[in-house]
């Protein structure tokens, strides 16, 4: 709804969402307890997402805000 013409695509069992094949900006992955969301790029968002990844680009999102998440700007 957010993202018009949005693809989805799937690795490590993980969906990937993206506005074309280079460029995701989105992933969730399942674990027994949590769900990890990563958001590429996450370090330009504002307020960026509390903690980083690997990559300096990329945020996570450990607990994140439904509402915030469902905001669009």
């Amino acid at each position: 709804e957010a993202v018009p013409g949005v693809n989805k695509a799937i690795r490590w069992n993980s969906p990937f969402y993206g506005t074309d094949e280079h460029a995701w900006f989105l992933s969730f992955h399942c674990f027994t307890h949590y769900v990890k969301v990563t958001f590429f790029n996450g370090a330009r968002l504002d307020p960026p997402p509390p903690e980083p990844s690997k990559d300096d680009d990329a945020r996570l999102a450990p607990d994140p805000d439904l509402a915030q998440l469902k905001s669009s700007p």
